[in-house]
């Protein structure tokens, strides 16, 4: 009500999504794949954007990015706002349920023990907790158990001496059936790069932040020098302690700038590595460190997996819609011949097979 001229005043507040907004709504993008918030906040901060690991973490509990209002004192129910969300409900709401699978853990345990990948990602079918993983130390053998249903403890790792077979070696059989057919390799290298492409936006953006920000470190570390030599009553040892961690941090910001060029330009290399793990998906995940197992998990099964604790198998809930996709041509593209697939119980089909456009992959 404060502008002068009267025709561009608004009789309502407006809020949009400024270029920030638009780094907040990939960052969303991101937590819903299953990254970890400081590799989150990392990119952010790549893209020019930092934000604390509270800030961060109070972020994905808001409605408010949703585009729901929330307060008790305006009205009693949650009502709809007129500005354009970040995240759809449906999104933020599988969040909030992730969030609320953590249960306080009996046992000494590391989440991110190689030997227990499936820890907090795999559901209790019963009760909708998550599973957490321990060791026995004696035995040296590895648990997943479910802390609020009783019996509901797996071995991880099949032995000799159980009468079941480890979950992780369930999950190894569930993947296979789950991996690229080499009859659509060459459709998949199409998308691949349909996807690269898009993925060059986001590269580009990151690119120029870095070459400003490196610019900047050295027009600092430049002026530094220069009131060294004007001052001579600077200390010596806090100048040359001051250099370092300056050309230190200007050398890592280069070393990012470097790797940043090479993603835009070897996108073969890109289709070929995305490639090489769609069709080995078992092999990979088998193979790979704690994070790497992490990455495939989430890719093909973005919000877990349930298991049934009394019949001990799983229960595909949801399922990255590109899988089910090459699934299930596959199974037709070979005249529906079955597959042996373990102890499995797939609900996944479902759910909606994919367009032409090009999926958010994620490996």
């Amino acid at each position: 009500t404060r502008v002068k001229d009267f025709s561009r005043m608004n009789d309502k507040q407006v809020v949009f999504i400024n270029s920030e907004g638009e780094k907040l709504k990939k960052a969303w993008r991101w937590k819903l794949q299953g990254e970890k918030d400081f590799i989150i906040r990392q990119r952010l901060e790549d893209m020019g954007l930092k934000i604390s690991k509270q800030k961060l973490s109070s972020m994905w509990k808001r409605p408010f990015y949703c585009g729901v209002i929330v307060n008790s004192l305006l009205q009693e129910e949650p009502i709809l706002g007129n500005w354009e969300p970040m995240v759809s409900i449906e999104d933020f709401k599988k969040l909030q349920i992730r969030g609320k699978g953590r249960t306080t853990i009996k046992y000494d345990s590391d989440s991110q023990n190689v030997n227990r990948p499936l820890a907090r990602f795999l559901i209790c079918a019963k009760c909708r907790n998550y599973l957490t993983g321990y060791e026995n130390k004696k035995k040296r053998l590895h648990y997943y158990k479910c802390n609020v249903c009783k019996g509901a403890t797996f071995n991880a790792i099949t032995t000799k001496a159980s009468k079941e077979q480890g979950l992780n070696d369930d999950f190894f059989e569930l993947l296979a059936f789950y991996k690229l057919k080499d009859d659509f390799k060459e459709a998949f290298k199409k998308h691949l790069h349909l996807y690269f492409n898009s993925l060059n936006e986001e590269t580009n953006s990151i690119l120029e932040n870095l070459e400003i920000t490196i610019k900047h470190l050295e027009d600092v570390h430049k002026r530094f020098q220069l009131n060294y030599l004007k001052n001579e009553g600077i200390d010596h040892q806090v100048f040359l302690e001051e250099k370092q961690r300056m050309e230190s941090e200007i050398l890592e910001k280069q070393t990012k700038l470097f790797e940043v060029k090479s993603q835009l330009s070897n996108p073969q290399l890109f289709v070929d590595d995305a490639l090489e793990i769609a069709c080995n998906l078992h092999v990979c995940w088998q193979l790979g460190d704690w994070a790497t197992k992490q990455r495939i998990q989430r890719t093909v099964f973005p919000d877990g997996i349930l298991i049934d604790p009394v019949k001990r198998c799983y229960l595909t809930k949801n399922t990255n819609p590109f899988f089910i996709r090459t699934r299930n041509v596959s199974s037709i593209w070979n005249d529906r011949i079955k597959e042996k697939v373990g102890k499995i119980a797939d609900q996944s089909s479902l759910v909606a097979g994919i367009g032409l456009e090009p999926m958010t992959f994620g490996l």
